[in-house]
């Protein structure tokens, strides 16, 4: 059942890019040309107004139609107003431009949320020799340093034509396929669905670009990426594998 969810985001994903281009040019979140850029016109960064609308509406409908919860360990108010808040974070860098400090200010706040929310992690998984236990605030540390270290990390990957949905869409499947051998089929669903939806804006973002991600796509799934590595790589117990 879940494959068909996959298909829906990615379906739908190649669907709405033309009409997000409209709206990014009206809203004006455009890429303009300069002298450190190839490209010759404005180029709008629609992704965001794409990647992670398709991403949330197909996680509640898979829920809805399913009755599978699509991260029932997590807090979601807390959690989910994370996402939103990089999101919103994102858009507002694309139309108007933010201070490096303040997207840290946002990152940090968003993962701690996150942290709060139950999505940290209580050791490390040792093969062959048991786990390496942390002291709770020092694993919550290192949880937001994660996160936000993610979150910038895919934000830098907006630099080159077709590099960011490649590289992030590849990383979402590999972390899905790692949930679902692990048995954290939730969270592997949602890294598919975003994997989906991330490689369906290839075609257009590809060299020549069409169209750009965006700070609302590539820090959103940055952030997201690093969430979905913590619940499909940790044991019932707590470590990370």
């Amino acid at each position: 059942m879940d494959f068909l969810f996959v298909f829906a985001a990615s379906a739908v994903t190649l669907l709405l890019v033309g009409p997000a281009k409209a709206i990014a040019h009206k809203l004006r979140l455009l890429d303009y040309p300069s002298e450190r850029k190839i490209h010759a016109s404005p180029i709008p960064r629609a992704g965001g107004l794409v990647v992670i609308p398709v991403v949330i509406t197909v996680c509640l409908l898979r829920q809805a139609v399913t009755g599978k919860p699509c991260l029932s360990s997590l807090n979601f108010p807390l959690v989910g107003g994370s996402v939103l808040l990089i999101y919103a974070a994102g858009l507002a860098d694309d139309r108007w431009g933010l201070r490096a400090r303040h997207k840290f200010l946002v990152q940090f706040v968003s993962s701690l949320a996150a942290v709060l929310g139950g999505a940290g992690f209580s050791g490390v998984a040792i093969p062959y020799d048991g786990a390496l236990s942390l002291p709770p605030f020092l694993a919550s540390i290192l949880t937001v340093f994660w996160l936000s270290g993610l979150t910038n990390a895919y934000n830098l990957l907006d630099g080159m034509d077709g590099l960011f949905s490649t590289v992030s869409g590849s990383a979402a499947l590999f972390i899905s396929f790692a949930g679902f051998l692990l048995g954290n089929t939730e969270a592997a669903a949602v890294a598919a669905i975003l994997g989906a939806s991330l490689f369906s804006l290839i075609p257009e973002n590809s060299p020549p670009a069409r169209i750009f991600p965006g700070d609302s796509a590539s820090m959103t799934t940055g952030f997201l990426l690093g969430l979905l590595t913590l619940l499909c790589l940790r044991k019932p117990s707590g470590e990370v594998e």
